[in-house]
């Protein structure tokens, strides 16, 4: 199969413009597509862009009029992703962390050339083709992009392959939506089957009566790495989450004596204290494992000593129900939405069932073992939808290269 350049494929290889966006109440004039609205699936959403204040003075070549490929071009993560823009029907502009690709009609169809980028490897070598910016940010420059040689056959043979591409991802897109939509009702059934049974437990007092005390810890210096065996790691905000307790989320102590006061241990009950307003006040029992690092407290999150007579699992068990988590969203507050506090008197004024502890404890059994179902079902159905994954970046990077004899596309098979 003939193999090109994308400058032999394009028009134009062009970045987007440094835009001025709107504040306050300043509604805008135009759309501004930057790295978020590209997604993973090759679509773009438009409903991540930004306003841009005014579009004078601003250069045409960012703007956007449909059938131009978009390649994400810095940050890692996200670099190497791409998009078709569809039809656009507002003024719309590329910001400078986009590429824009100008496909020639008469060699090179937009949607073929979208489907060779998503093909096995381009995010690699896209990874590898890093360069420090004028910003300092890493990025993939225009000449790399405009070198870069993908699977070109005739015109004709591009829409063929597209139009077989476009059908058979909307299958496989439309399966991996339906399994997702399972995962979710598994979710809720759980959700609500717990909610049930804490909600009969009893009448609704408040949670001061379990609480001895609430403490929370420190925010010494840590390395951006996992601290390993024999070493202390400080827990980050992400080890107390919705599916419960996760020990590798921690950074390494960088320095210093650690509080011994401080150290988790398993069966210590912990709450988030900041986050989120969907994530702010999750719990989590904590579980360690003897040959683990030392684990500290860290400044976010709350640890919570009951009095004898309450269970910790329980207790979690119900500050995870819908009622309560309702009960956490009123108390939250913060100057931002992207952040907001609990504090300990929050938690104590909580109000949730406190049966005696031997049905706290018969609860937990049964709400643990529940979840034990329910988790086999999430990871059969997860392993599913990364199958179906597979499957479509096979099947892309298939046909974009001549493997798969696509229908009416004749093209030759490039393994020959």
């Amino acid at each position: 199969m003939r193999v090109l350049s994308l400058s032999r494929l394009c028009r134009s290889i062009r970045r987007g413009s440094t835009p001025t966006y709107a504040t306050g109440e300043d509604l805008g004039c135009a759309d501004v597509v930057g790295q978020a609205c590209v997604r993973p699936d090759g679509t773009l959403d438009l409903d991540q862009s930004r306003r841009q204040a005014t579009t004078s003075g601003w250069p045409e070549r960012g703007r956007l009029t449909g059938g131009q490929v978009l390649v994400n071009s810095t940050g890692y993560g996200t670099i190497g992703r791409v998009a078709l823009v569809g039809e656009i029907t507002a003024p719309t502009f590329a910001d400078s962390h986009i590429t824009v690709l100008d496909v020639d009609p008469g060699v090179g169809d937009p949607r073929f050339i979208v489907y060779a980028l998503m093909a096995r490897g381009f995010p690699r070598i896209a990874e590898e083709a890093l360069s420090v910016g004028a910003t300092k940010q890493v990025e993939l420059n225009v000449e790399t992009l405009r070198r870069f040689r993908v699977p070109a056959p005739t015109r004709e043979q591009q829409v063929a392959i597209a139009d077989y591409l476009d059908a058979e991802i909307e299958r496989s897109d439309a399966f991996v939506a339906a399994r997702g939509r399972q995962r979710r009702l598994v979710i809720e059934r759980a959700r609500a089957w717990a909610d049930a049974v804490v909600s009969a437990a009893g009448s609704r007092v408040r949670v001061a009566r379990a609480i001895a005390s609430v403490e929370q810890g420190a925010s010494p210096r840590c390395e951006n790495r996992p601290a390993g065996t024999g070493e202390v790691g400080v827990l980050k905000l992400s080890a107390v989450g919705p599916y419960g307790f996760a020990a590798s989320e921690n950074k390494r102590l960088a320095g210093g004596s650690p509080d011994r006061g401080l150290a988790v241990d398993t069966g210590d009950l912990l709450v988030t204290r900041a986050n989120t307003p969907s994530l702010v006040g999750l719990a989590a029992v904590a579980s360690v494992e003897p040959a683990a690092p030392r684990l500290l407290l860290p400044d976010l999150i709350y640890r919570l000593t009951l009095h004898k007579g309450y269970d910790p699992d329980y207790l979690q068990i119900a500050l995870s129900t819908s009622d309560a988590r309702a009960q956490i969203s009123a108390a939250a507050r913060g100057s931002s939405q992207t952040m907001v506090k609990l504090r300990g008197d929050d938690l104590r004024n909580l109000r949730v069932p406190l049966p005696p502890v031997a049905q706290q404890q018969e609860i937990a059994r049964h709400v643990c073992n529940r979840r034990t179902a329910t988790d086999l079902a999430i990871t059969a159905i997860d392993s599913q939808i990364s199958l179906l994954r597979e499957r479509r970046q096979a099947l892309i990077t298939a046909a974009v290269t001549g493997r798969l004899q696509v229908p009416d596309a004749s093209v030759e098979n490039a393994a020959a």
